[in-house]
Order: C-alpha cells, then sequence, then structure tokens
C-alpha cells in the first residue's frame, strides 16, 4: 500500500517549507522470508528510501518512507524480487 503525506515545516511559527513524503509498506510472511533477507536487502536499497522493521504475529512488516522520486513506482517489485533472491542464497 502506498501512501502520500505532506509534511510542513515551521521555523518561529511561520511556514518554510510543504514536502510530499511517500511512505509503502510491505508485509512478508515470517515462515517464509527470514529477517536476515530483509535487513541485506534494506542494506542494498538504503539510498533509495528509509526503512523500517517490525515484526508483528506472522510477519515482518517493512516501511519504506521518503522514497526516491525516481524509483517510487518501481520499488515495492524490485525490493520484493530482491528479498526473494536473498532467501535462495
Amino acid at each position: 500500500m502506498e501512501r502520500r503525506l505532506f509534511r510542513t515545516f515551521y521555523t518561529l511559527g511561520k511556514e518554510i517549507q510543504k514536502k510530499i513524503i511517500t511512505f509503502m509498506t510491505i508485509n512478508f510472511n515470517k515462515s517464509i522470508y527470514p529477517l536476515k533477507a530483509i535487513k541485506k536487502t534494506v542494506q542494498a536499497y538504503k539510498d533509495l528510501a528509509k526503512f523500517k522493521i517490525i515484526e508483528k504475529g506472522g510477519y515482518f512488516i517493512t516501511e519504506l518512507i521518503d522514497i526516491k522520486k525516481d524509483v517510487e513506482s518501481v520499488i515495492k517489485d524490485e525490493f520484493c524480487n530482491y528479498v526473494l533472491s536473498q532467501v535462495k542464497q
């Protein structure tokens, strides 16, 4: 799921900047995807977004925040493919 958040920055009560932040979550089933594979992928993609991994129930939920504009339309598929390739290793 991809969402866009609007964040406004202020200094001394004056608006100085508005920024659109792309936010996305990807769920990985723990019984299929080891945490190690996800962490290796985060390391490889660290220059394209900010990442946070949360364990919840039977899933590793990976949050992608502040995704680079030039990859935002493909990053989810590419990230998932890379995780899968790390599982096979």
